[in-house]
């Protein structure tokens, strides 16, 4: 009787102390021994079920899922508390905090997984269940995420290409800096490709291609050149607008042409473009040295005007065969002026008469030695004779009071020769004195 109360009293105390006495803890702990819970393992499907790389761009738009076949070895001993840890891959993101019931293939919940919006790690808090089952410890865990990319607005507008075209050195024009700037205009540009088609008095210089994005950021290029058509390819998704350089180099080194360029666009994302550019390359000037004038032969009649001085060749002419009315141009006659003679007055002759002589301007028509006139239809021609002396015809000098002797030529047909004035002058004179002396004569003396 004794022991029976004495046994009820131990369960009654024990009762006691399990109720009211603190309780036993553990130190919780991570439960790395499981497997297919890292992010390597971890399966990502788009809507249609379709496996997806962890390397690929996803819109955050569209709704993926990361799928997980998780397993605890058998005999790991795991209390309630402990936890497990799910790595999430970088290319998908949780959008909101979650936290849902965990299930096993037996044993039902054994814990509870909880999400942190925009991280990538899940956590999962165990129960009792794997502290009593320690065989067959696996499930199936599958997470609804989203991609990282940001989603695009509607866009209608569609991508723009500029090309431009300069020389590298302006004073040596034999290479060419080509451009190509393509405007996204808010577009995806993936996987783009330019095809560029030269003209044929230029070439592409290998190893000049550079692209890249509008920031900066260098992008591989692949460049394959064919004849007069190069292409340049890239990888990748672009957002930001891209610019494409390269030189070509001429085929002639120097002379005036015209240097086209024509590029066609292309990517992935079914974006499209054209462009054209081109370049002159034009002749050198060359410059004229100022005030220098070709020389030109003395009496060229394209440069009137123009005489050497003191070169002037004299006149000549053949004696006794001058042409009557002809002469020299700017050559002026010579006004003879004759003297006036005055007849001397005789003694007692009050009715004398004064000789009188012609008139210096008064003109006849000139008489030539050794030569006959001959007339024709309103012209008067001079035909030289046979001279009858065999002598050579002598010009008589005519000298001028005024001293100007360069401007002289002979008397013309209409003038009187002043010589022959004079003479004819003396003889009337002569006549006359010699009359007078013998009237003298005859008169008485008184």
């Amino acid at each position: 009787m004794r022991n029976k109360w004495r046994w009820l009293l131990l369960a009654i105390t024990g009762i006691f102390f399990l109720m009211f006495g603190p309780p036993l803890v553990s130190q919780a702990r991570d439960v790395i021994e499981a497997t297919g819970n890292d992010a390597n393992s971890a399966i990502i499907k788009d809507s249609n079920g379709t496996i997806i790389s962890h390397d690929a761009q996803l819109p955050a738009d569209q709704d993926y899922t990361v799928n997980y076949n998780w397993r605890i070895p058998n005999n790991v001993k795991i209390t309630a508390g402990d936890t497990m840890t799910f790595q999430i891959p970088e290319n998908v993101q949780i959008t909101t905090d979650r936290s849902f019931p965990m299930n096993g293939f037996i044993g039902g919940t054994v814990g509870t997984f909880n999400l942190a919006a925009g991280s990538h790690t899940g956590i999962v808090t165990f129960n009792q269940a794997y502290q009593i089952a320690t065989m067959n410890r696996s499930g199936y865990v599958r997470l609804t995420v989203k991609g990282t990319v940001p989603s695009q607005p509607s866009n209608t507008t569609p991508i723009a290409l500029e090309k431009s075209a300069a020389w590298v050195d302006a004073s040596d024009p034999r290479r060419i800096n080509w451009t190509v700037h393509v405007l996204a205009n808010n577009n995806t540009l993936v996987n783009p490709t330019f095809t560029d088609t030269l003209s044929n008095n230029h070439e592409y210089v290998a190893g000049s291609a550079s692209l890249k994005e509008q920031d900066g950021t260098v992008i591989p290029v692949t460049t394959t050149a064919t004849g007069q058509q190069v292409t340049f390819a890239a990888n990748g998704r672009y957002l930001k607008d891209l610019i494409l350089t390269y030189q070509t180099k001429t085929n002639q080194p120097d002379g005036k042409d015209t240097f086209e360029n024509s590029v066609n666009y292309q990517d992935s994302n079914d974006n499209s473009g054209h462009a054209e550019a081109s370049i002159d390359r034009l002749e050198p000037d060359i410059p004229e040295e100022p005030n220098v004038t070709e020389p030109q032969e003395p009496g060229d009649e394209d440069n009137p005007g123009t005489e050497e001085p003191g070169t002037e060749e004299p006149g000549t002419e053949q004696p006794g065969t001058e042409e009557p009315g002809t002469e020299e141009p700017g050559t002026k006659e010579p006004n003879v002026e004759k003297p006036e003679v005055s007849e001397p007055k005789n003694p007692g002759a009050e009715n004398s008469k004064q000789l009188s002589i012609a008139k210096p301007n008064t003109s006849s028509p000139l008489t030539t030695t050794g030569l006959n006139t001959t007339s024709g239809s309103n012209k008067n021609t001079l035909v030289p004779s046979k001279p009858t002396n065999q002598l050579p015809a002598t010009a008589t000098a005519i000298f001028d009071r005024t001293n100007n002797h360069s401007n002289q030529s002979l008397p013309q047909t209409d003038e009187h020769p002043a010589t022959g004035l004079a003479w004819l002058g003396l003889v009337v004179l002569l006549g006359l004195l010699s009359l007078g002396l013998g009237t003298m004569h005859h008169y008485p003396r008184y």
